[in-house]
């Protein structure tokens, strides 16, 4: 059974999770960093970067993995 649209578009965020966004590029142009959920359905935004040279991306932080509530 698929998922309607209008269910889709609701949990997606009008399908705008998963997308990158905020990008900052470093001044010598090796790497960007970004803002990103890891998935089109996941509403934590994580940080990104993404080596320029070789094209890899790598997770810098998720908010989901800190302890926030300093245990």
């Amino acid at each position: 059974m698929s998922i309607s649209y209008p269910r889709q578009s609701a949990r997606t965020r009008r399908f705008t999770l998963g997308v990158p966004r905020a990008f900052q590029i470093a001044a010598d142009g090796s790497y960007v960093a970004f803002l990103r959920t890891k998935a089109g359905d996941d509403p934590v935004t994580c940080l990104w970067t993404l080596d320029t040279a070789t094209g890899e991306e790598r997770l810098i932080a998720d908010p989901a993995a800190l302890d926030v509530k300093g245990e």
